[in-house]
């Protein structure tokens, strides 16, 4: 997963959308307090790993939504906001935050009207596939995982039962 203020500051780097939008970029959700539009809130939809016979996946798909929202009177900033978003994301190639971002390609585009709030909400998912090294994450068995926490002080329920499973495998 592509951590959420990577993407904030990935966003933040396109002029238009800074001018925009400035800080209304939110992961999973807009704040209640925050009434200033149009504003783009995103988040993880899925994970597609990519299987493979001997490991871990070396490839994932992390499919994004990013949910913009204007009243009336920022309709049209709203489709420069759609459009900048586009021109940011589709077909990069870049690492961020130390992720592998092999490409990025739009899904999936939607428009809705939140007749509530009155609102309009563009809805657009992007792929991004991600060149995962299994090699670089630090790989430890369930037993050294309780151990470490045992050590840090943290509460381990039942250590010797999976110490004594462990070592019979």
């Amino acid at each position: 997963m592509i951590p959420g203020n990577a993407i904030k500051e990935l966003l933040q780097h396109n002029t238009l959308i800074a001018s925009l939008c400035g800080d209304r970029i939110f992961p999973k959700i807009r704040p209640q307090n925050q009434n200033e539009l149009p504003a783009i809130v995103y988040a993880l939809i899925t994970n597609e790993p990519t299987n493979v016979k001997n490991g871990p996946s070396t490839l994932d798909t992390l499919t994004y939504q990013f949910s913009m929202f204007a009243d009336q009177s920022k309709y049209d900033d709203l489709v420069r906001l759609r459009e900048a978003l586009r021109f940011t994301l589709e077909r990069i190639s870049l690492t961020i935050a130390g992720i592998q971002v092999q490409s990025v390609a739009l899904s999936q585009q939607r428009d809705f009207y939140e007749e509530d709030a009155r609102l309009h909400h563009f809805a657009d998912d992007y792929r991004f596939r991600i060149i995962r090294n299994p090699a670089d994450q630090e790989s430890i068995s369930a037993y050294q995982y309780l151990q470490r926490v045992q050590n840090d002080g943290g509460e381990v329920a039942d250590f010797n039962a999976v110490k004594s499973s462990t070592l019979n495998n």
